[in-house]
């Protein structure tokens, strides 16, 4: 995927692992399906598989637990980013640092021909 221009393509490093969830979910069951898919986060699909939005562990706890709401009660939709920044597989590691810091986003979603490929966290871009 990566070529000599790029040296280090997004999509060489991004987790083809995406967890999912229904912004109908409560928040709860996101937590749980974190913890049982060892996800930092979900990718929100409406109901024909179109992505609306990512939750995060930091969604979860600055925008609901941090706030006393009722986990078992609120939608995912009430503390999910809608439109998450995406980047092309193709773009280099460096563009993702940089749409990461401009964004202030821990999560890149990867695409490639505008669909979900893949995951890139701040923690992988670490490592690299």
């Amino acid at each position: 995927m990566s070529d000599f221009k790029t040296l280090l393509a997004v999509g060489d490093l991004a987790s083809p692992k995406m967890s999912t969830i229904s912004g109908t979910d409560k928040i709860a069951n996101a937590a749980k399906r974190m913890l049982q898919e060892n996800a930092s986060s979900l990718l929100v699909l409406e109901a024909d598989g179109k992505l609306v939005g990512i939750v995060t562990e930091q969604d979860i706890v600055y925008r609901a637990v941090a706030k006393d709401v009722d986990l078992n009660k609120m939608d995912v939709t009430h503390i999910m980013t809608p439109n998450p920044v995406k980047i092309a597989a193709d773009e280099s590691i460096f563009e993702a640092k940089k749409l990461m810091l401009d964004n202030k986003v821990n999560h890149l979603i990867v695409v490639n021909d505008g669909k979900p490929v893949g995951i890139l966290t701040s923690q992988t871009i670490m490592g690299s």
